[in-house]
């Protein structure tokens, strides 16, 4: 599947994407093999900004809300695996 790079942001680092989807809807979890995920992202000025902030170490979350964010987005990946 082709992604068109200025619309959609794709990474496949579950970490960046647990923290974006706090704040941005995953739009897809595309699935390349049994151990890699690819987690699309709609592809904006927020977005950016927040990806910019998560690397530079700028981003605070409350610890338990970003707990449960992980187990969220596990649990959406291992839906999509199974469809």
């Amino acid at each position: 599947m082709s992604i068109n790079q200025e619309k959609y942001y794709t990474t496949s680092d579950l970490a960046l994407a647990v923290t974006l989807s706090l704040y941005l809807p995953i739009e897809t979890i595309n699935k390349i093999d049994l151990h890699k995920s690819l987690f699309i992202f709609k592809r904006d000025s927020e977005l950016d900004k927040l990806i910019t902030n998560y690397w530079q170490k700028k981003i605070r979350v409350e610890p338990q809300t970003y707990f449960q964010q992980i187990r969220t987005v596990k649990s959406r990946l291992y839906e999509e695996v199974q469809k």
